[in-house]
């Protein structure tokens, strides 16, 4: 790799991201859809009609979804899959 052609610290971005999307469980195709719907406004009920899943399995996936990303909350799920590149806007 050409140092001169990325950059040193665009490198070490760019291989951070690529770690982390290595470390732990990947989030499934479920969760995914999960925290595009969490990323445009919708309630855990909204969430639930549009799947077609309970309230409750709404929760379960965002427990899962933040345990897997070490996220707080929601919003900082959203944050982080947005910065890895897991969902796009």
């Amino acid at each position: 790799m050409c140092w001169s052609q990325y950059g040193k610290s665009t490198f070490l971005r760019r291989w951070l991201l690529s770690w982390q999307h290595l470390g732990g469980d990947p989030l499934t195709d479920r969760e995914l859809e999960v925290l595009r719907l969490v990323m445009v406004g919708n309630c855990n009920r909204a969430i639930g009609d549009s799947l077609s899943i309970s309230e409750e399995t709404v929760k379960a996936h965002l427990k899962h979804i933040s345990e897997k990303l070490g996220a707080a909350d929601r919003t900082q799920a959203v944050t982080i899959a947005l910065r890895r590149g897991l969902i796009q806007t």
